[in-house]
């Protein structure tokens, strides 16, 4: 039988607000990376990327900036419920973290098994060599 201390109680409601804290920073700091997905897929232009990279792989990467943006909206429902104290909250963060992290080895995935150049940024300047 499981009991309930009061000191567990008190973890508890230290926890809550951390865990809420914590799953807003993960979903904000990976807006970046799904928004790069989307401009290498050429769904969005956000960082003027541009590449010639074959077809199929700039599929693979829109489809994982859409997936990645997904994650993160889930990634905010799943701090709401970590802010009021749901008990699913866990479950959902828990799936969000594996789901986001598949997520971001699609644009890896891409970046590496791409043929020759690597994608640039036009706002990218050569750095001057002494």
């Amino acid at each position: 039988m499981i009991t309930h201390s009061p000191t567990t109680l008190a973890g508890a409601a230290v926890a809550r607000p951390a865990a809420a804290a914590l799953a807003l920073l993960g979903a904000t700091a990976a807006v970046p990376l799904g928004l790069a997905q989307l401009d290498l897929g050429g769904l969005v232009d956000v960082f003027s990327i541009t590449t010639d990279l074959p077809r199929g792989i700039t599929v693979v990467t829109a489809v994982g900036g859409c997936l990645t943006l997904a994650t993160i909206v889930i990634a905010l429902a799943g701090a709401l419920l970590a802010a009021i104290g749901s008990p699913r909250a866990r479950p959902v963060l828990l799936a969000t973290a594996i789901a986001g992290f598949a997520t971001a080895l699609m644009l890896l995935a891409a970046a590496r098994t791409a043929p020759g150049p690597r994608p640039s940024c036009s706002s990218e300047r050569p750095i001057p060599r002494r």
